[in-house]
């Protein structure tokens, strides 16, 4: 983890929880999401730990859908084969996001329509159900 980073976490409160950010003995919460640089630190270690239930899914209830749908998560990563490889001889990646589609489901749905891309972050104002 780098130090600006480390140094910016030292005295802040750390969540997964949206709702936390809206309570006072929360102001100083960080939001920890995809877009903030400790998830894929975090993200790793936790698939590290899960290996054995890779492939599972969970269900969710989205209120103010109007028709039921899936969300596939993708990771794309780039990596470098050459130079950048690790000690096990592995390619190193350089980067690497996660990627949300959205796909629609009915026999009403187009082709066209099916399918469509959405913040991987989606998940935080979802309820588990």
């Amino acid at each position: 983890m780098g130090r600006a980073i480390r140094d910016s976490l030292r005295a802040a409160a750390l969540t997964f929880y949206k709702e936390h950010l809206e309570q006072d003995q929360h102001l100083d919460a960080v939001l920890i999401g995809p877009e903030h640089p400790l998830y894929g630190a975090l993200d790793e270690r936790l698939i590290e730990r899960l290996r054995q239930v890779a492939g599972q899914a969970a269900a969710y209830v989205d209120p103010a859908a109007e028709a039921p749908y899936r969300l596939h998560f993708h990771e794309i990563a780039h990596e470098i084969a050459v130079r950048g490889q690790t000690v096990g001889g592995e390619p190193a990646i350089v980067h690497a996001e996660l990627v949300c589609v959205r796909e629609a489901l009915g026999e009403d749905v187009s082709a066209p329509e099916r399918y469509e891309a959405v913040p991987a972050d989606v998940l935080i104002d979802l309820p588990a159900h």
